[in-house]
């Protein structure tokens, strides 16, 4: 057995794994700079949807089946994984500036939201069908909770 071999396999895991904890740091950083702009808070009620999948922002933002997203009279609010890491995020609806349906990659089912304090959009999809009614109830809580410009 050759002595070298142990040392390419340490090398070659390390080369694997820096790339995956940066893109993980870069996705968590975003994360909290849109829970430091929209910081969520207590609702009386909410329809949740779990296992969506979505992306926040960044090169390497997206995330497949693990946000969960609230619906509320409030607003948007999405979250993931534990609260220490990952703070909930709350939209207001009046923040919302546009939402309309939209396919992400070969997601047959999306929604694509533009938001007034943040530089990109948001995007949610699924590759499950159970969320095919997400982007038709957020674009019609919108419609009926986002001001009315005149």
């Amino acid at each position: 057995m050759n002595d070298t071999q142990p040392a390419v396999w340490v090398v070659s895991g390390l080369g694997a794994l820096i790339p995956l904890v940066l893109l993980g740091g870069t996705y968590i950083a975003a994360w909290r700079r849109l829970a430091r702009t929209y910081p969520a808070s207590p609702v009386d009620r909410e329809n949740m949807f779990y296992g969506v999948s979505g992306h926040i922002g960044g090169t390497y933002g997206a995330v497949g089946c693990c946000i969960r997203v609230g619906l509320s009279c409030e607003g948007l609010r999405i979250s993931m994984g534990p609260q220490f890491l990952l703070p909930a995020i709350m939209v207001p609806w009046s923040d919302i500036t546009s939402c309309e349906r939209a396919r992400y990659y070969f997601s047959p089912v999306g929604i694509r939201i533009a938001i007034a304090r943040w530089p990109e959009p948001i995007h949610f999809w699924s590759r499950l069908w159970r969320h095919e009614g997400l982007p038709q109830q957020i674009q019609t809580l919108w419609h009926e909770h986002a001001p009315k410009v005149a």
